[in-house]
């Protein structure tokens, strides 16, 4: 059996879910990843997940994406924005790790400007629970400075 093992890449995220860590997203210097993998914490032995798309809708698979943002959210993965092929987004998708599915979450207001290389975290309080986005730099690669809160 061949021993899986990312690829050597950079502009990916990692997060950790019960006793694995996740990593998606990223490049090296002549490719894309696109595949998501987990390092189980206990054995240190990596597994390449397999994910589908929520309602078989290839429109949920988030393709490529460096330089994003990511949190855990309840049973979720949430990434934000970052480059898809070369151009800076501002959507948002969620991992399912219980149903390991991907899905796109459309906004009901108007979201960030499309950034990469911002900050993400997540705040649960009895306002609400929230991602907050700070940062990155937009299309023109303007540094930004703003502070958006996504409502979950």
């Amino acid at each position: 059996m061949a021993r899986v093992v990312p690829p050597p890449i950079t502009n990916h995220t990692s997060t950790v879910y019960g006793d694995k860590m996740y990593l998606f997203g990223g490049s090296s210097m002549d490719h894309e990843n696109e595949k998501l993998f987990s390092l189980d914490l206990n054995k240190y032995q990596w597994q390449l997940i397999k994910p589908k798309a929520v309602g078989n809708n290839d429109a949920n698979f988030p393709k490529t994406r460096e330089e994003h943002s990511c949190i855990v959210y309840n049973d979720s993965m949430v990434i934000f924005g970052g480059f898809a092929f070369g151009e800076r987004t501002n959507s948002i998708f969620k991992y399912h790790f219980k149903q390991n599915a991907w899905e796109m979450i459309k906004c009901k207001n108007t979201p960030p400007c499309p950034r990469a290389g911002h900050s993400a975290v997540i705040r649960m309080d009895e306002v609400g629970d929230h991602m907050y986005i700070f940062g990155g730099k937009d299309e023109d690669n303007e540094k930004l400075k703003d502070l958006w809160a996504f409502d979950f």
